[in-house]
């Protein structure tokens, strides 16, 4: 059966062969296997490439039959480096052979914004904000996880992993104390440059509880290479 799928991420396998990351609508992530070919063109196995593929096999490694690009995407500059992440992100958090059809949606919308103008730090941020919720891990913004009282604008809160914001001293907390208006106007997607560093630690805390021992290669080398701060 032929199914749409993204390429992630492509990667030599042995002499004559390539690894292939896909996120696939029917069947979430998978990897699979293909052969060099001296006709193949080259431009079908790119990140970010929309397409039609197949395959076979039982095991986790699968043999793909045939890829048919359905529309390249070309990202420049800081979006190219945005679009890098978050494909290094799904291949490292997603279960393979998960069907996840919201998550196909959501990277599926990221990727389009990413070839136009659009706020990048906004992108991404809600990006990740709704894989968490799509993943089962919605960061609960509207309410004390200890007391179950509303979050209070006027109050801070620190994010523990598996529980959810706790009202916290700013004075004596080890942990990062988060203003309430803050989580309240990140729970209605209202994105400003005010609070996005917040949000943007969040979001990474919480996705680091999932990759656990694994790092983002990605990150660590865009921005140690970059003349200016990405938001990644």
């Amino acid at each position: 059966m032929d199914t749409s799928a993204w390429i992630l991420h492509v990667r030599p396998f042995k002499e004559n062969c390539l690894l292939v990351d896909l996120l696939t609508q029917s069947s979430g992530k998978i990897t699979g296997i293909t052969y060099k070919k001296k006709k193949t063109n080259e431009a079908s196995l790119q990140p970010f490439n929309e397409i039609y593929t197949s395959w076979k096999g039982e095991r986790e490694l699968k043999n793909l039959q045939k890829i048919e690009v359905i529309k390249p995407f070309f990202l420049q500059a800081n979006n190219l480096l945005a679009g890098l992440y978050v494909n290094e992100l799904l291949v490292k958090i997603l279960h393979p052979a998960c069907p996840l059809s919201e998550v196909w949606l959501l990277y599926s919308d990221l990727i389009h914004n990413l070839s136009i103008k659009t706020p990048l730090n906004k992108l991404l941020r809600i990006f990740e904000k709704n894989l968490l919720q799509a993943l089962g891990y919605a960061l609960p913004l509207t309410h004390d996880a200890l007391s179950g009282q509303p979050i209070h604008p006027e109050l801070h809160y620190c994010f523990k992993w598996n529980e959810g914001f706790v009202q916290c001293d700013t004075s004596s907390s080890m942990q990062r104390a988060i203003p309430g208006w803050l989580l309240l106007q990140y729970h209605h997607n209202e994105m400003t440059s005010e609070i996005e560093p917040t949000v943007k630690y969040i979001n990474q805390y919480a996705l680091q509880s999932l990759l656990g021992t694994k790092s983002l290669n990605s990150r660590i080398f865009f921005q140690k290479k970059a003349k200016r701060v990405l938001p990644l």
